[in-house]
């Protein structure tokens, strides 16, 4: 997004938002937006309550986790229902690089309904959002 909006120079948007990250930058501002809107700006993403059904993803093989698919992510989020339904989404519990054991989970789906969560597990099986080798 930061090459297409003509933000940084093309090849470069990976690395900008990737020290955002590391660095807690981006956390911080996330911190910020939040308290703008009312919220708990010192609340742990693990403390969000996300969608009243949620459902596990786990990985099939170990090794190390070499590349995350944010298009694959998008389509599922879209098939739970996000951005409309604000309560469904997607929470990883890896990073690239991170090493992975067979049946470790790798992400969680939320959704607000039943109809919901099994379009977004539809979504999941056919698409790899996390690859590792």
């Amino acid at each position: 997004l930061l090459e297409l909006k003509g933000f940084c120079p093309k090849g470069r948007g990976a690395n900008i938002a990737r020290h955002q990250v590391e660095s807690g930058k981006a956390a911080k501002k996330m911190s910020e937006i939040i308290r703008a809107q009312g919220g708990k700006g010192s609340i742990k993403a693990d403390a969000v309550a996300l969608g009243a059904l949620r459902y596990e993803i786990h990985s099939y093989k170990g090794g190390k986790v070499k590349s995350i698919d944010n298009k694959a992510i998008v389509e599922i989020c879209f098939n739970l229902g996000a951005p409309r339904d604000k309560l469904a989404g997607i929470h990883m519990h890896c990073r690239i690089g991170d090493r992975v054991n067979k049946g470790q989970k790798l992400y969680t789906l939320y959704a607000e309904n039943q109809g919901r969560l099994d379009l977004g597990r539809l979504a999941a099986k056919s698409n790899t959002v996390v690859s590792v080798k």
